[in-house]
């Protein structure tokens, strides 16, 4: 049997101020870094032969405290990025629904409905990332892998 820990990565500062961020790389904030630091404890005492993450400096920040000074493999992989949001990136709701009316509805209510301009839809997020994580466990078949990752790329695959 093949074990997944899923873990999203801890805060930022554009998370804390409700900005979308998406595929912009921020590392996380003095708060994100505590949330990090509380898996450090508790994942010690769990065998991990691998992990996978997002390459984003706040997955992989949050990936460090799981490895917590092992010699275990911290793996990059593309397929777990958050969506790619675009020309909203860096933007909070009342900006977005400024320049373009309505969308911020469709984000909330119909997101299979939404492509964010420049940006990527929903179904292009789960399936790549549905992919990724179908590989991982192939790849791992027996093993115990932790895999940090983002909220909504974690929703679209569950």
């Amino acid at each position: 049997m093949t074990t997944l820990f899923v873990v999203r990565h801890g805060e930022t500062d554009n998370n804390k101020l409700h900005r979308f961020i998406g595929s912009t790389d921020h590392p996380l904030n003095e708060r994100g870094q505590a949330q990090a630091a509380c898996l450090r404890e508790p994942m010690s005492n769990v065998r991990i032969d691998r992990i996978y993450s997002s390459p984003y400096r706040r997955a992989m920040m949050t990936a460090e405290q799981i490895r917590g000074g092992r010699d275990i493999d911290i793996v990059p992989h593309r397929g777990l990025c958050e969506i790619h949001c675009g020309e909203w990136e860096g933007l909070n709701r009342a900006e977005i629904e400024a320049r373009w009316p309505g969308m911020i509805n469709l984000w909330q209510y119909e997101p299979d409905r939404l492509l964010m301009p420049g940006g990527e839809s929903f179904e292009q997020v789960q399936s790549r990332a549905v992919q990724a994580f179908v590989d991982i466990v192939r790849r791992e078949s027996g093993r115990v892998i932790a895999l940090t990752s983002h909220m909504l790329t974690i929703q679209l695959v569950m």
